[in-house]
């Protein structure tokens, strides 16, 4: 990677923050004024390290894109470049495109392989969705075993995840101990999966 979009990237952000490290900005870790994020020179720089390859900027402008300036085909765009990369969070994002609607007609089934892509890369969010899509039986088949396999996935990823939690508790009602013990099996394959990526 080139040493010049992280410099054009850190030039314009540094009139507002010139502590804060880029990587920090791309990441969202950081929340800048809307007068900072939405001026030309941010945007631009932006644009540039995107279109340079830096992934944490692409999802960073496709957000901009999406929720800001309410850009669908400009954040696809984005959104598609960064998990064409292999970047789980993009490819979580734009499963989420695919299902809501907003690039036309709702793609289930495309946003269903997005949502397994993201969540074999052990992505939070893909889990959540992938577990839920598996089961309400959208782009999938119905399986309350593989739902239950990524919701106990994802909490094993990352055990403050309330929404997977409460997820389990409702699919135990619809499970007997025999699914469950198969789901569980299924997630300690999944965890293991991602773990050692």
């Amino acid at each position: 990677m080139s040493l010049r979009p992280k410099l054009l990237f850190s030039f314009a952000l540094s009139v507002a923050l010139s502590t804060v490290s880029t990587y920090a900005l791309a990441k969202n870790d950081v929340v800048l004024p809307a007068s900072v994020t939405h001026s030309h020179e941010f945007m631009e720089s932006l644009t540039i390290a995107a279109e340079d390859g830096v992934v944490d900027a692409q999802i960073q402008l496709a957000r901009k894109y999406d929720e800001s300036f309410k850009d669908v085909e400009n954040a696809f765009k984005w959104y598609a470049i960064a998990a064409e990369q292999g970047n789980s969070q993009a490819q979580a994002e734009l499963g989420v495109l695919y299902s809501s609607g907003k690039l036309g007609e709702k793609n289930h089934a495309q946003a269903f392989q997005w949502f397994l892509k993201s969540a074999q890369a052990g992505n939070s969010l893909g889990m959540d969705l992938l577990a839920t899509f598996y089961w309400k039986g959208m782009g999938t088949p119905r399986n309350y075993t593989e739902s239950y396999a990524w919701f106990s996935a994802a909490v094993a990823t990352n055990s403050s995840n309330e929404y997977a939690r409460n997820a389990l508790d409702e699919l135990e009602k619809k499970l007997g101990p025999v699914h469950i013990i198969e789901a569980q099996k299924s997630a300690n394959e999944i965890f293991n999966a991602i773990k050692n990526k």
